[in-house]
Formats: C-alpha cells, structure tokens, sequence
C-alpha cells in the first residue's frame, strides 16, 4: 500500500502557499512517480465534480516520490476575501497522478484549513 505524506496543510490566506508531499510505501521508502503528472486542488466537498482552484506545481524529484504544489498571496487571498464570514475555511483536497500510460488515479484526499488573519 502507498502513503502519502503532507507537510503543512494549515495555511494563511493572503500569504504565499507551498504544499509538499513524498509519495511513499508503508515503510516509508519513497516510490518513484518519475514521468507521473500530479495536480492537486481544492473541493468545497469531496463529492464536488468541479474544483475551486487547481494549485500550480508537480513532481519535483520523481526518484524520490516529491513533489510541490503552490498558490500565490492572490490566489490564497481569494479563498477567504477580506471582511467576510466565516474567517476559517476548510477545503477538501485531492492529488491526482496521471500516469505515462494516460490512467489517472486520486492517491490522496486530505483536509486543507485557512485561517483569515487581520491585522490592525
């Protein structure tokens, strides 16, 4: 069985976003994804056809299972605008790997939080 491992998944909206992930076994040797295509993206719910924003990145060290998705302070921003309610949002995110053959699989769903800081 295959794990994937998430690094941060508590973010600020506003702010730059990274989120890293390693693609490992149940021992946590990392498994190789080079020539695999991943896209990672948030869902109000995990039943969603459509996706409320597909995060820039991919594969950074196919050997290695790595990989890194990312959204700018404007993109962030717009997942919880300025002044409204409610001021934490939680969204359901999904990673996607295509393979070289073109078969596509969802190999992680995971909860995403962001939290609207203001600061006067």
């Amino acid at each position: 069985m295959a794990c994937v491992n998430f690094a941060n998944l508590c973010h600020i909206a506003g702010t730059n976003v990274y989120v890293d992930f390693q693609y490992t076994d149940e021992d946590g040797n990392p498994i190789d994804i080079t020539g695999v295509t991943a896209q990672f993206q948030y869902l109000d719910s995990a039943s969603d056809a459509a996706s409320v924003i597909d995060l820039s990145g991919g594969v950074t060290d196919g050997p290695n299972g790595l990989g890194r998705f990312t959204l700018t302070p404007t993109q962030s921003q717009s997942l919880i605008p300025l002044g409204t309610e409610p001021t934490t949002k939680i969204y359901q995110s999904h990673l996607f790997f295509e393979y070289p053959d073109t078969t596509k699989q969802v190999v992680a769903g995971v909860e995403s939080t962001y939290h609207q800081i203001l600061i006067r």
